[in-house]
């Protein structure tokens, strides 16, 4: 008999705002609503522009390279600078862990950068 592996955890996101900055050349502004299920993890990745996560509800955790991880809960703002190699996901195995994104994006780059 086989058993097919459950699927992981996932995330949806929904594009809140997408627009050019003006007098800000090559920029852009994306402000998302993201909403992950319980146990939902965001391998090492980083941006080209700065990100700030303001959590909504539920138990984040935020891991940068070479810093403690953050547990943020709701009403917390974290930032991250353009380049800083970073984790999060969800740290509940029950609940569901809502943060909404600001990011100041380089046009033309990729949101995210996936690493190993």
């Amino acid at each position: 008999m086989s058993h097919a592996a459950a699927p992981p955890p996932a995330v949806a996101e929904t594009l809140l705002l997408r627009q050019d900055l003006p007098g800000l050349r090559g920029k852009e502004l994306i402000v998302s609503r993201f909403r992950a299920e319980p146990g939902w993890l965001h391998g090492r990745h980083y941006h080209p522009g700065h990100e700030l996560v303001y959590v909504l509800s539920g138990a984040g955790t935020i891991q940068a390279d070479g810093k403690a991880a953050l547990p943020p809960p709701a009403g917390v703002v974290a930032y991250m600078p353009p380049g800083e190699v970073h984790a999060g996901g969800n740290a509940s195995r029950t609940a569901e862990f809502e943060f909404l994104q600001v990011r100041i994006h380089e046009k033309g780059q990729p949101i995210s950068v996936e690493l190993p």
